[in-house]
């Protein structure tokens, strides 16, 4: 049955139905809405003990990359090259100083700007005319450590962690 098909005649009242947790339409629209925009915790910062460590993680079906940079702040990511769009990272690990892409070796720094792009103009030439590498830079997520707890927010017109979690922080 599809969560759908279960609301037609059925207000919710006391929380979701257990259809709702294998509902894939209601995912899509969990993803679409709830995920993309608010702040989501995405894991501990413990975690990213060392500088390089990464963490990937999937938001709203979305592929994210947690760092650890070399000024020991934890940054996110899209999780995605810029050059063909492959995954960077697929499972949690240290990566030194760089972040490099297995397909084409672009690689990045761990503050996600573009350090090397190998070849793209062809044999030998790393940078053809009129590549600004500076514009292919990882694409940030905001993000906000809270103790040890990580956040991050899709949405850059959602409010700050601050007032998004005003009533939790009071606490």
């Amino acid at each position: 049955m599809k969560l759908s098909d279960y609301l037609k005649d059925k207000p919710i009242t006391n929380g979701l139905p257990a259809v709702a947790y294998t509902d894939e339409e209601f995912w899509i629209k969990e993803c679409e809405t709830v995920f993309t925009e608010n702040w989501v915790f995405v894991g501990f910062a413990h975690e990213l003990d060392s500088i390089g460590d990464v963490l990937p993680i999937s938001v709203a079906s979305k592929p994210v990359l947690l760092v650890k940079n070399k000024n020991g702040e934890i940054v996110a990511f899209h999780n995605v090259c810029r050059h063909r769009c492959l995954k960077l990272v697929d499972q949690p690990k240290n990566v030194g100083k760089v972040i490099r892409c297995p397909y084409h070796s672009w690689a990045y720094n761990l503050d996600g700007s573009l350090l090397a792009s190998p070849h793209f103009g062809g044999t030998n030439n790393h940078k053809p005319s009129g590549f600004i590498p500076a514009d292919y830079g990882l694409e940030s997520i905001r993000i906000k450590v809270w103790h040890d707890w990580i956040f991050v927010n899709l949405n850059k017109k959602a409010p700050a962690f601050e007032k998004y979690a005003a009533t939790l922080i009071k606490q």
